[in-house]
């Protein structure tokens, strides 16, 4: 167990989706997405609060979700209550790690390579989206859940778990290429 805080990085992409069912009141569809990612940790030290180490991991993200929205004009413009889910792979590109003493290394997970540069997990969100004749704005909360590792964890090796687990806040831009 490493005591860490939550690292703050970059995340940006497009999107496209596609609406199958127009209902009433509802809209049934599919979003895929092309995302840059970052992705790690920063660690501390309570007996020695001026070290520090943080790790910036940058990926590839593409997830697949279905996208299920409700509002009173689903179909035009208003305002939609929307719910993404689906599964989500990631390209490992590489990383970055800041340590702020000269000493050797104290812990196993510094300087250690990532050994599993392809991530796949879960992800679902839920928003706001507000259309109008410019184009739709929506402002998503998302999470993240990763079910691969990115060091080895049998039991022979020093990691128990190793996934990226993500919480965010997503604002987006869509235009209508086709009515």
């Amino acid at each position: 167990s490493v005591k860490q805080k939550n690292l703050m990085g970059i995340n940006g992409g497009v999107t496209a989706r596609y609406i199958s069912e127009k209902y009433f009141s509802m809209i049934c569809g599919a979003q895929i997405e092309l995302n840059f990612s970052q992705h790690g940790w920063d660690e501390y030290y309570e007996d020695y609060p001026t070290l520090s180490y943080t790790r910036t991991m940058n990926y590839v993200e593409i997830p697949f979700l279905a996208h299920l929205a409700f509002g009173k004009d689903a179909l035009n413009r208003g305002v939609k209550v929307f719910f993404n889910a689906g599964p989500q792979i990631g390209f490992f590109l590489g990383d970055n790690e800041k340590i702020n003493w000269t000493t050797s290394t104290t812990r196993p997970e510094h300087g250690k390579e990532v050994e599993n540069k392809f991530d796949y997990g879960i992800t679902a969100g839920a928003g706001l989206e507000v259309s109008t004749g410019i184009g739709h704005f929506l402002l998503e909360g998302r999470y993240y859940m990763g079910l691969s590792d990115f060091y080895k964890n049998s039991k022979r090796d020093f990691f128990e778990r190793s996934a990226h687990s993500f919480i965010g806040i997503r604002l987006s831009y869509l235009i209508d290429i086709t009515k």
